[in-house]
């Protein structure tokens, strides 16, 4: 049963099914609406620093913001774009694609890499493999992906989370054969991850909570040291970028602390129903009120709700039966905090599904450790057949709800563009 052989086969069939299940959701946005909207007219179209090829303005791109926005790497792939291809919309559209398809197996490899370095002597190749592959899966096809990947403005969220993944899969591996090279390649691509989006500045936080959960050698610790730096001053200068920004029109008239707490408490909840029940999304997810209003009386109920949940995790963590609960929330709180909005952003909108890009990670691998794990424990094949059975029954309805969705996403910026 776990021959190389069979191992083999399973990869090829997961890298088969994965591509053509997200490839066929994505060719319907190709095919109706492959067009600029919303942000890309002035994040691309007439973007001035994109269509400047000497030296002196790519100096500039790296070195200047753009209308509150600072991401150098992201702004060269567009350069690179529109010098080979021009403004040509679709061409946008399938490097976004392409780079969800390449994250996909990038996370395949993260997790079966933390998974063997972890339970290394608890799971065969073979189970590695399937939490792996269905984690990468369902984080592929997720509908909740729909609006980093189909909006060409939000393709800084794939960039990054591609150099984000790259540079911890290369700490995993300095982590097991302590290859410095290996570890300047990490660096590098944390750099390149900063360079894409400032949100990659947590990452030292989620190195430093899988050397916690892989229970690595305490060595290791000071080698986050210089990510806290990079962090750190990426950090300081994202700010100030920022305050030259969207965020300047707001410092005089946005939410006081209590409320962007409450607030805050209401999106961490409403961000994992999302995730695992993915069934009113929305292009845009307005403020319940205006700054100066009273909080809605229901929002005071959901900093309990996650009251409840920390007590949950927290009877998960004395058990320690269950400690991958404990990691998928560390890494899934770590990358969405800086987008609840406890720290004032920029931005007019609640929530935003693109936020869940990376940290959907989080959410889906303990539960996909739970399922596979108790499939491997069932001793009856009836209990086999319906564990199975509801795992397809969960990624089929996930891909039909993605299906769904896009045609929702495509209408309607095919509508915003006619009228």
């Amino acid at each position: 049963m776990n021959s190389k052989a069979t191992i083999s086969k399973s990869k090829h069939i997961f890298t088969i099914v994965s591509i053509a299940m997200i490839f066929s959701i994505y060719l319907i946005s190709l095919a109706i609406s492959p067009y600029f909207y919303w942000d890309d007219e002035w994040m691309v179209v007439t973007n001035p620093y994109l269509t400047k090829y000497d030296f002196g303005s790519l100096f500039e791109v790296i070195f200047t913001s753009f209308q509150g926005q600072y991401s150098p790497v992201n702004s060269l792939m567009y350069i690179a774009i529109i010098a080979l291809f021009g403004f040509n919309s679709l061409i946008f559209h399938i490097v976004c694609l392409t780079i969800h398809i390449l994250n996909t197996f990038l996370v395949y490899r993260f997790i079966a890499m933390l998974i063997s370095i972890k339970y290394y002597e608890k799971y065969t190749e073979l189970q590695v493999l399937m939490i792996s592959a269905l984690v990468a899966l369902l984080f592929g096809i997720s509908p909740l992906q729909i609006e980093a990947v189909s909006w060409i403005s939000a393709s800084k969220i794939l960039l990054f989370s591609f150099f984000f993944l790259l540079s911890c899969i290369y700490f995993l591996k300095f982590t097991e054969n302590n290859n410095k090279y290996q570890y300047w390649l990490s660096i590098i691509f944390f750099i390149l991850a900063i360079g894409s989006k400032e949100q990659a500045v947590v990452l030292p936080l989620v190195l430093t909570v899988i050397i916690l959960y892989i229970k690595g050698n305490r060595n290791f610790y000071i080698w986050i040291i210089p990510f806290f730096i990079i962090s750190f001053v990426s950090g300081i200068l994202s700010l100030l970028v920022q305050d030259d920004g969207f965020s300047k029109t707001l410092a005089n008239d946005y939410y006081p602390i209590h409320q962007r707490i409450i607030l805050s408490c209401y999106t961490l909840t409403q961000y994992i129903v999302k995730i695992l029940l993915p069934l009113r999304q929305w292009m845009f997810y307005k403020f319940p009120m205006n700054p100066g209003e009273q909080l809605p009386i229901l929002y005071y109920l959901y900093p309990l709700i996650d009251l409840v949940l920390i007590y949950f995790f927290y009877l998960l963590f004395r058990t320690k039966k269950y400690d991958y609960f404990i990691f998928g929330l560390a890494f899934f709180l770590i990358n969405i905090f800086l987008t609840l909005h406890v720290i004032p952003l920029g931005r007019q909108s609640l929530m935003a599904d693109r936020y869940v890009y990376l940290p959907i990670i989080g959410v889906y691998l303990p539960l996909c450790i739970f399922v596979i794990d108790h499939l491997s424990k069932a001793t009856h094949k009836r209990s086999q057949y319906l564990i199975v059975a509801g795992i397809l029954l969960y990624v089929v309805l996930t891909y039909v709800k993605s299906i769904h969705y896009i045609f929702v996403w495509s209408n309607y910026w095919m509508e915003t563009i006619v009228t």
